[in-house]
């Protein structure tokens, strides 16, 4: 028989937020639509925003040094050093981000760094909705201060 696994609303929540907390892209700033129950990526180029009205709360990123840092504690959670050593290399070439993408092709250990890091991304998103007063009630985000969206001219950095 074939086992589906189930993926919880929390879950999709999770993701979403985890995505738009690496996301280091100067182009784009990640927002919670509260309204649309997921993340919006502003972006003044191709005009995309919130709906007027909609109560949204901004993603700021996580430093790239802490994203770097999981790469770490990941390697270090390996026991084999030959491993250990390539995907260490990869973090000292000039892309280090793309470099360990690419180190982890043929280790073996692919989808052991996507379990690690989705278990630290975790950690993040619910230290966002802690400092930010989000919680998940009835299958729903939930934030008494998300700001209503008027217009994305109007929001600093634009």
């Amino acid at each position: 028989s074939i086992k589906l696994a189930m993926t919880t609303k929390y879950e999709i929540f999770v993701n979403a937020v985890a995505y738009a907390l690496e996301d280091h892209s100067f182009s784009m700033k990640w927002y919670f639509d509260f309204d649309e129950q997921d993340t919006m990526a502003v972006c003044r180029d191709t005009g995309l925003s919130p709906e007027k009205g909609h109560h949204v709360l901004y993603i700021e990123p996580i430093p790239s040094w802490q994203c770097f840092a999981i790469m770490e504690d990941f390697i270090e959670s390996l026991s084999d050093e030959r491993i250990q050593d390539k995907l260490y290399s990869a973090l000292r070439q000039r892309h280090p981000f793309s470099s360990f993408q690419g180190a982890l092709h043929n280790t073996g250990v692919r989808e052991d760094w996507f379990a690690f890091k989705n278990e630290r991304m975790k950690y993040w998103v619910e230290r966002w909705m802690q400092d930010n007063g989000v919680s998940f009630q009835n299958d729903r985000a939930v934030c008494d201060h998300a700001m209503v969206w008027e217009d994305e001219d109007e929001e600093e950095g634009f």
